[in-house]
């Protein structure tokens, strides 16, 4: 915690006046400017004093929740112990405006993060001038926060375009389709009933259960969908990457599709599945430049890269 001090631009001007008053006593020998004097050097001392030992008797914590978004606001809970009047409280790396107070105090701070990653402690400088305002006392604390709050980009408008999943060896392709555009997936065989079409009809199933067997269909899915985040370039590219990342995700699992997200971390490289919007911001606030790790596809799966550059 280091406590600064400096002084106000009143106290510079009082700081000229004791120094006049210093040179004239010096040169004239007069016994009431130098009684001045000592009001002025009282004065500045005195103001000195106040805000320094308002600020070393202070604490301060703060409450914050485990998530959020890019230039999404979120509400942090700053409490400050101890006594002192007028002070102001200022959050550095999150967006939230000086605040005053007088301690004890406990409020809620509106913030907007402005970059993504994982914030682990957050940084609270209190400013005291005492009642005189002649110095200006800061006093920086460090505050470890009880979980890390993970920032995720905020997402970028994507469009999402999928094939459709691909089906198995039993499909239907006789050329009358489900859908008209994919081949229905072949879930099993039952009994025929009166009114299924005869083009359902499973002759193999049929020679085996010695009775008619027609196909149990279901319709296909989208196929499942990896996403390579490699954020190895300029700042600002990095976190428009991400945040093209986070819509491309947040897009897919609208749609119902499977989403593997493919980071690089501080640990190493990270692959594994995402299934909302909380976890695609944890995975992607913990992303850093780096090589993602290769995907392995599965049948019918589509890999999209988004690189920084």
């Amino acid at each position: 915690m280091a406590l600064r001090v400096r002084p106000s631009r009143p106290a510079w001007v009082l700081a000229l006046i004791g120094g006049t008053l210093f040179g004239v006593s010096r040169t004239t020998g007069s016994g009431w400017l130098v009684v001045l004097l000592a009001g002025v050097v009282a004065t500045l001392v005195v103001g000195l004093v106040l805000p320094f030992v308002a600020l070393r008797g202070l604490a301060v914590a703060i409450e914050a929740p485990t998530d959020g978004t890019v230039d999404v606001p979120l509400r942090l809970r700053l409490t400050v112990t101890g006594r002192a009047r007028e002070l102001r409280a200022s959050l550095s790396g999150l967006g939230a405006p000086e605040v005053g107070l007088d301690a004890p105090a406990t409020g809620v701070v509106e913030a907007v993060p402005a970059r993504r990653g994982v914030v682990s402690s957050v940084r609270v400088v209190l400013t005291a001038a005492g009642p005189l305002g002649l110095w200006i006392a800061r006093r920086r604390h460090v505050v470890q926060l009880a979980r890390p709050l993970e920032v995720g980009p905020h997402p970028r408008t994507a469009e999402l375009s999928l094939p459709p999943l691909a089906g198995t060896a039993d499909e239907v392709d006789d050329g009358c389709r489900g859908d008209g555009n994919a081949a229905e997936l072949v879930r099993g065989a039952r009994p025929y009933v009166v009114g299924d079409p005869l083009r359902l009809v499973h002759w193999p199933a049929t020679a085996r259960a010695g009775g008619l067997m027609v196909r149990e269909l279901e319709a296909p899915g989208r196929a499942p969908l990896t996403i390579a985040v490699d954020l190895r370039g300029p700042e600002d590219e990095a976190e428009a990457a991400a945040g093209r990342a986070a819509g491309l995700a947040l897009a897919a699992l609208r749609a119902g599709v499977a989403v593997t997200l493919a980071t690089a971390e501080a640990d190493g490289p990270v692959l594994g599945p995402v299934t909302d919007a909380v976890s695609v911001g944890r995975r992607l606030a913990r992303a850093v430049p780096g090589p993602p790790p290769s995907p392995s596809p599965g049948r019918g799966a589509t890999v999209v890269r988004i690189e920084a550059s």
